[in-house]
């Protein structure tokens, strides 16, 4: 056994040492699997006193309980077996473990004892070099997106030191095969929980999850861009109707003193976008993120399209925001419009009834400063109303305030009941709506008309005078004071 030597750190066992050697009476083992390998074999010391075995057997002890050494088996100076720490060449994380149990040949001079030493192997044989093991998961959610969860064990191997750098060189391709295999055409890297090693690095545990991409990142294809992770794109609609009213009728409040209302109709419409995502680190080191909003910014905008059936719309709000410290883009957009074939956008309609009883006050001279003789005199029952109608650009003015104006005549009820139409006025005046430079404005026509009618009991023929009404005529007094009626001395008359 003479030829054969096994050296753990700096202790050689066998070989031409004097002081620690193989049991030639007893087998060495040495066992090597794809995780695991093993080296057992018994070892002798031998010394001339006492004292010396102590020191021996206490130096082989330590050696022997030190994890992580380099071992080597030696065989007429050829290497048989190597697992050397620092390279991972042929093996790593060494873990020794040294037994005395008694035996004929200890002695006050020497010592038997078994050693073993545990070593990890790496998975240089492996089709992807450093790979030891992989477990792949799919899942659907409910649109039946799939999310590929790939985990797995990289290795240190000869040439990579660690299981880290293997994992950064290896886990594409490896990635790249297994996507390819599930049918998965799009995807992106939505988290890494995962990416463990152990006190040397020799060993790397991961996780990586990827979900399915169905709709593109910043463009029209469902493609990836490499830049954008977890893309969120959120479109509404919502037509402006909650308070629509016909465009002819009667309108809410009429005839109650000191009422008004409003009401709305036509075909406006407002989307608002709401686009979240997040940026690779590497982007917010070497790129402004703004740049890459405005790459990607008339895609954004072009999503309110579908929306928009006439194809015009203007976009009102634009409001990104950056979180630089969470490598994070939110933008909110607001884009307003018409989808009916119509040009009329919205209609505003504002009605004011204003009563004055006429009622007239006489002082009397009672005593009693608050005393008055009152008298009807005449009311006057009026309303206001107020259309302001909101058009396409491509409605002309003059047709736009007719329109207004026959609306306002209509909701202010002339010609309807005792309504008389005391006066009337219209105007319109251009509006551009949108944010200039965007590349999306709509230029809008407002027609603003008013009409102001009164509503009366007409006596006789209509004309001027003749006739009683059915108001009491003026100076008739309704409830005089008692005082007058008993001519109290002293009193004045008014």
């Amino acid at each position: 056994m003479r030829e054969l030597s096994i050296v753990y750190g700096p202790v050689t066992v066998g070989g031409i040492s004097t002081e620690f050697l193989l049991d030639g009476f007893t087998r060495h083992a040495i066992t090597d699997g794809k995780a695991q390998s093993f080296v057992e074999f018994d070892a002798v010391i031998v010394s001339g006193t006492a004292a010396g075995l102590a020191s021996k057997c206490a130096s082989l002890e330590r050696v022997f309980r030190t994890p992580r050494l380099s071992l080597t088996v030696v065989q007429s100076g050829v290497k048989l077996l190597e697992a050397a720490h620092g390279s991972a060449s042929g093996g790593f994380n060494t873990e020794p473990e040294i037994r005395k149990v008694g035996d004929v040949g200890d002695s006050g001079r020497s010592r038997r004892y078994t050693i073993r030493i545990q070593y990890q192997t790496p998975a240089d044989t492996a089709t992807t070099s450093g790979l030891r093991e992989s477990v792949i998961n799919v899942e659907y959610d409910a649109s039946r997106i799939r999310t590929i969860r790939i985990s797995g064990t990289f290795t240190a191997v000869p040439g990579t030191s660690t299981g880290r750098a293997r994992y950064a060189a290896a886990i594409a391709a490896h990635v790249s095969a297994v996507l390819s295999g599930l049918g998965v055409t799009t995807s992106e890297l939505v988290g890494e929980p995962v990416a463990e090693s152990d006190y040397d690095d020799k060993v790397l545990r991961f996780e990586r999850r990827y979900r399915e991409i169905i709709f593109g990142q910043g463009q029209d294809s469902a493609s990836d861009d490499p830049d954008i992770v977890d893309q969120r794109l959120t479109v509404s609609r919502r037509e402006i109707s909650e308070e629509r009213s016909p465009v002819s009728g009667s309108v809410s409040g009429g005839g109650v003193a000191g009422s008004s209302g409003s009401s709305t109709a036509g075909g406006q419409v407002q989307a608002l976008a709401v686009f979240d995502l997040r940026y690779e680190a590497n982007i917010v080191s070497g790129v402004d993120p703004k740049a890459k909003y405005d790459a990607i910014r008339a895609w954004l905008v072009g999503q309110f399209t579908a929306v928009f059936s006439q194809g015009s719309f203007a976009l009102t709000v634009e409001r990104p925001e950056v979180d630089r410290a969470q490598n994070r883009l939110v933008v909110d957009m607001t884009a307003e419009g018409a989808v009916r074939g119509a040009d009329m956008v919205r209609r505003m309609v504002r009605s004011e009834a204003r009563l004055v009883s006429g009622v007239v006050f006489r002082g009397a001279w009672t005593g009693n400063p608050a005393s008055h003789y009152v008298y009807q005199g005449h009311s006057a029952d009026t309303r206001t109303t107020t259309v302001t109608t909101r058009y396409l650009a491509t409605k002309d003015a003059a047709s736009a305030e007719s329109e207004s104006e026959e609306a306002a005549m209509s909701f202010g009820g002339v010609g309807v009941g005792s309504g008389i139409l005391v006066e009337k006025s219209s105007s319109s005046m251009p509006v551009r709506i949108g944010i200039e430079g965007s590349g999306h404005v709509l230029d809008m026509l407002d027609a603003t008309s008013t009409v102001i009618t009164r509503k009366v009991d007409q006596v006789g023929g209509g004309g001027g005078g003749g006739g009683v009404g059915t108001n009491v005529p003026f100076g008739t007094e309704q409830a005089g004071p008692a005082i007058f009626a008993a001519g109290v001395a002293g009193a004045g008359n008014a």
